[in-house]
């Protein structure tokens, strides 16, 4: 039983499928990105799903392949690509060496060639290792066997399957090892393959399902000629197109066989997967503005994590204070606001606040509850930011010093907040809306919300929380409310009875 998976990577097939399939991305200077984007996107997710031990990634060379010499129409109805495309195979392979990922490739080959020859000789000297080939092209499926499967594109660049040798079966109606007969038959206009003409799909499968092979269909083609005897599926019209374009499909069974002896330089030590300049990768990502991909690099986020700092966690929180969280110990003494942090403690502290906030013709607001239903929850705090590094932390009710038991009687905040041409953002505002609402605040002005920005970019994406984007988009890992409390579940925390201090840097 294989207990070691190998990864090999068709990459031309992924990398015009990605082109294809997505919109023109472009990065801020202009770079078309797209075929970079969605390559990425598959690999890292192959990545993350099967763990691999060992990985590779092969390439076509050029258009000048054996099959052209075979047979000169090959693929010459293919119109040439855009340079746009052409110009993001150098970024992909920056990548794929960032990634520290081998690359085989040779000349009068394709990369299918490649990818046969590979997984022919792991199967042959390496019993416990399985070969997985991640390909957007369904040719590929003829080298599945017991120790190989095809991670392939359903749809898109997001859905995938994987087959292997009962899934390829239930596809088609028979294995993969007849899969060359039957492309023989049906032939392939994508790549000008000639097949039989006049003999789809449908047909060529019956006859490969009733006769196995190539050869057999041939062996009962002559006999019914020769003595003028129908069969129930071969039939005179049949048989008349079969013979008569004989040549073109034996030629055709040549061209789509996939070579699995290619000559090349192949040491599996090689191609163990190695430990990867993180940092590196994640520089990368960022000068593409790949920003959403980053938290799927592995090991990216306790990266993105330690770079926060020594003297700050991701919470903000000096480090002396860190083994307070969650302890249930009340030692304010002990816990400092983070520079740039500022939690209105007195009523001076009010009047200057008001005072900046309502200068402002934008700014961030979130509220704090100390429950999930913003009807049924109370009000603990507010937090506001207009600028890079500094934010603000009102205290309400129990958690505040003065002497105030609503926001109502904060008349100039609730003025401000309610002020509709004083812009508001938010991430899922729709639930500080509600909250305040519920405490007699009526929120306008609302302008942007972030949850509803990263959904409209990336509809297909399940990760539209604060947490999330903050590491995307900023590389910042936030802290959690469960690091706030001993409470694991966040649904059970309590924000009414955590230090003030603590939730102040959280908000």
């Amino acid at each position: 039983m294989a207990n070691k998976k190998f990864l090999i990577i068709d990459a031309n097939s992924l990398i015009h499928r990605a082109f294809h399939a997505l919109p023109p991305l472009t990065t801020q200077d202009g770079k078309l990105i797209n075929a970079v984007y969605g390559f990425t996107a598959i690999l890292l997710k192959a990545l993350k799903e099967f763990k691999p031990d060992y990985l590779v990634c092969c390439f076509d060379v050029s258009k000048d392949t054996f099959r052209r010499k075979k047979y000169k129409e090959y693929k010459a109805q293919r119109p040439e690509q855009p340079s746009e495309l052409y110009h993001q195979f150098p970024l992909i392979k920056e990548l794929l060496k960032a990634f520290k990922i081998p690359i085989y490739e040779k000349e009068g080959f394709e990369a299918d060639d490649i990818i046969g020859t590979i997984s022919h000789k792991i199967n042959r000297n390496y019993k416990d290792i399985r070969n997985i080939i991640v390909s957007g092209d369904l040719d590929i499926l003829q080298l599945v066997n017991d120790n190989t499967e095809v991670y392939t594109l359903k749809r898109g660049i997001s859905e995938t399957i994987i087959y292997n040798k009962k899934a390829v079966r239930e596809r088609y109606g028979f294995g993969p090892e007849k899969l060359i007969d039957f492309k023989a038959l049906r032939g392939d206009p994508s790549d000008n393959i000639p097949g039989v003409p006049g003999i789809g799909e449908k047909i060529a499968s019956q006859l490969i399902q009733k006769f196995g092979s190539l050869d057999n269909i041939y062996k009962k083609a002559q006999e019914i000629q020769k003595y003028n005897k129908e069969d129930n599926l071969l039939k005179k019209n049949l048989v008349k197109k079969l013979l008569e374009h004989k040549k073109e499909a034996y030629l055709s069974q040549k061209l789509v066989a996939i070579v699995q002896n290619v000559k090349i330089k192949f040491d599996l030590k090689d191609c163990k997967v190695k430990t990867f300049d993180v940092q590196q990768v994640i520089k990368l990502f960022r000068a593409w503005q790949f920003n959403r991909l980053i938290s799927q690099i592995p090991q990216a986020e306790k990266i993105m994590r330690e770079k926060q700092g020594t003297l700050f966690t991701s919470a903000g929180l000096h480090s002396n204070a860190i083994s307070q969280l969650g302890s249930g110990k009340q030692q304010p003494q002990s816990i400092k606001i983070k520079k740039g942090y500022h939690l209105i403690k007195t009523k001076g502290d009010m009047d200057k606040f008001a005072v900046e906030l309502k200068k402002q013709k934008e700014f961030a607001i979130d509220t704090e509850t100390d429950g999930l239903n913003p009807f049924k929850s109370n009000l603990i705090g507010i937090s506001f930011s207009w600028k890079k590094g500094e934010a603000y932390y009102l205290p309400i009710e129990k958690h505040s010093a003065l002497n105030s038991s609503e926001l109502q009687n904060y008349p100039e905040i609730k003025k401000i907040i309610e002020n509709p041409k004083i812009k508001k953002i938010g991430h899922n505002i729709k639930f500080d809306y509600e909250v305040l609402d519920h405490f007699g605040i009526n929120l306008r002005g609302i302008a942007f919300d972030t949850m509803i920005a990263s959904y409209l970019l990336n509809p297909g994406s399940r990760q539209h929380n604060l947490n999330s984007l903050a590491f995307t988009e900023l590389g910042y890992k936030m802290q959690t409310i469960e690091e706030l409390s001993e409470e694991k579940n966040k649904s059970k925390i309590d924000l009414s009875k955590i230090d003030v201090a603590k939730v102040a840097n959280y908000s």
